[in-house]
């Protein structure tokens, strides 16, 4: 079975939720820049020796972000400012999670074909998926850097943002998804 080295917490500071929110977008865009380099292997078909080992790092640092990320806004931020009295917050809070499902649902189609990239028969097919995931991936984090998080800063006090953070450290001290 293969070893990975111990998860890299993206987040620097939990003094503020949405620090934490951003610190993963940026993570999510460093792993999708190594996903982008997957593609351009397979499109200057130079697959080489550790093309495997790559896709598995990166499938197993997207697992463990997703899961902590989405357990940050889904369970611990969202709900403190669902309801408001922000009707475009609420729609713009529906439109995220609709694309959480969008995303989960192409990532996986891919995961096993980054576990086990023997299994992939149609590798401009992979590669195309793995172009239309990042692209995706990464539009969906404009749309919360640019609607989402502005409109929370606006209606989170920092005292607010400061508990949900805390809130999202303890979970990870906790273990909450491992």
């Amino acid at each position: 079975m293969q070893q990975y080295p111990r998860y890299r917490e993206p987040a620097a500071d939990f003094s503020d939720a949405l620090l934490v929110i951003r610190d993963y977008h940026a993570h999510f865009f460093t792993l999708c820049e190594g996903l982008t380099q997957l593609v351009e292997a397979i499109e200057l078909q130079a697959i080489s020796e550790d093309f495997g080992e790559q896709a598995r790092q990166l499938r197993h640092d997207f697992m463990a972000a997703f899961a902590l990320h989405h357990h940050d806004e889904e369970h611990t931020l969202f709900p403190c400012v669902k309801h408001s009295s922000r009707l475009a917050l609420d729609e713009i809070l529906r439109q995220v999670e609709a694309e959480h499902l969008e995303i989960d649902l192409v990532w996986n189609w891919l995961m096993p074909l980054l576990q086990d990239t023997g299994q992939i028969h149609d590798y401009t097919q992979f590669s195309h998926a793995l172009r239309q995931f990042v692209q995706l991936l990464q539009r969906h984090i404009d749309s919360e850097e640019q609607a989402l998080l502005p409109e929370i800063e606006q209606l989170l006090t920092p005292a607010q943002r400061q508990r949900i953070g805390a809130s999202m450290q303890r979970d990870r001290l906790t273990g909450f998804v491992w």
